[in-house]
């Protein structure tokens, strides 16, 4: 993966984390209407967990040009998203709106989870050109290291 994939990866799950964060934060009515109407609304709730999101995509952002903070930021969110993901699969029927909202939701979000981990892996593994080798940040040894072996 390269480094410009990546970062338009990065950009583009922490947007619309931000996003998603800023409308449960601030229209927790038209967010419980239009994206997750599941169960009774509580708009602190709503709230609270826009909060996560908001923190997680600026986190995100942040990343772009900070390439030792992605391998874990990424391996967080693509278990975030898959956990968000099994959740849905169980509650399917719970969608106020229907099931094929419930569905589609479920799929877009198992979608997010293996994006974020094929990012993840490839940022872990240095792939994105980025210098960093691994979630340690460090260079790599030079191929005579230690000196005298």
């Amino acid at each position: 993966m390269s480094e410009r994939s990546l970062q338009i990866g990065l950009v583009f799950f922490g947007a619309l984390n931000l996003l998603t964060g800023l409308s449960q934060l601030f229209a927790p009515g038209w967010f419980f209407d239009n994206i997750g109407p599941y169960g009774l609304q509580n708009d602190h709730y709503i709230g609270d967990v826009g909060a996560f999101y908001i923190a997680a995509g600026a986190a995100l952002l942040l990343s772009v040009s900070r390439p030792g903070w992605r391998p874990p930021l990424l391996y967080m969110s693509a278990a975030w998203y898959a956990i968000h993901a099994i959740n849905h699969a169980f509650t399917v029927g719970d969608d106020n709106k229907s099931d094929a909202h419930g569905i589609a939701q479920t799929i877009l979000l198992a979608i997010g989870a293996a994006a974020l981990a094929y990012m993840a892996s490839a940022s872990d593994r240095g792939e994105s050109g980025s210098g960093l080798p691994g979630s340690r940040g460090l260079p790599p040894r030079p191929p005579d290291y230690p000196p005298g072996d």
